[in-house]
């Protein structure tokens, strides 16, 4: 935990103070939805998204692709939600609603419901054909399941806060609250969390890239929690990639900055 909250404290420290603090910003913004697109199956890259912006400032966004559309949709849900927990206002259920209903924004499938939990029972295949499919809580059970949800993260668990944050992330992918884009919600809650515990100040992590680059083994150890009650794994890997994501940022603020002065001269 000393590893991860280190490197936090490091590009919450050095971040804003950069001259160019707003680039920052608005790439690893970018950054985190492009990945939490990706991961979902969106066939997108950071060059779409940078053109799209740009075009914006001619009025020129006409003809978005569904998948630029998602990155899109992350990026401003990502936004809306820092901006909440910044002005006071506390992670709940409402919030990731409105979250969810952003998410879907121009994106939405026949039979999805948008803005509110699924209402349907589902079941999620295995990326291992010998293993059964996951099942989530029936659909009568996730407004109850959310509630309690709610009030843990409010009230605050017994243990460090990132280990709070690796239990709440399990309890909301494997509760499956809404029809579609559970794990790009989920992953908005990690960052939401962050800000709210005061580990950062804006949003200077892309923790969706860790996820985005260990897919497998985010299952298999979510899954070993569910089936073995292997919590240990599943909460170092967790905090492993809080770690690696804040390192990254940390070493990106720095490359910016020797790229700023390689420009200057």
């Amino acid at each position: 935990m000393s590893d991860a909250t280190f490197p936090l404290g490091r590009i919450d420290g050095v971040s804003p103070t950069t001259d160019f603090s707003s680039v920052l910003y608005t790439s690893l913004l970018s950054l985190e939805a492009l990945e939490t697109a990706e991961i979902e199956g969106a066939d997108v890259d950071m060059d779409e998204v940078y053109a799209y912006h740009t075009r914006g400032k001619s009025g020129d966004t006409e003809n978005v692709s569904r998948d630029l559309q998602q990155a899109l949709n992350a990026e401003q849900a990502l936004r809306d939600g820092a901006d909440a927990i910044k002005s006071g206002v506390s992670i709940s259920v409402a919030l990731l609603k409105s979250l969810h209903e952003t998410l879907l924004k121009g994106v939405r499938n026949e039979g999805e419901i948008v803005g509110e939990w699924r209402d349907s029972d589902v079941h999620i295949p295995s990326p291992h054909r010998s293993q059964s499919p996951f099942v989530p809580p029936p659909a009568s059970t996730v407004t109850e399941l959310m509630d309690l949800l709610e009030a843990y993260i409010q009230i605050g668990g017994e243990y460090h806060p990132l280990v709070d944050l690796a239990i709440t992330h399990y309890h909301f992918e494997t509760i499956h609250p809404c029809s579609d884009v559970n794990g790009r919600l989920g992953r908005i809650l990690i960052v939401l969390q962050l800000l709210e515990a005061s580990y950062l100040s804006d949003l200077y992590l892309y923790p969706s890239a860790y996820f985005n680059r260990n897919k497998q083994e985010y299952v298999v150890k979510m899954r070993a929690v569910s089936e073995e009650g292997n919590w240990r794994d599943w909460i170092t890997f967790f905090i492993d990639g809080i770690e690696d994501q804040a390192r990254n940022s940390y070493e990106r603020t720095f490359e910016l900055i020797e790229l700023r002065r390689e420009y200057e001269t």
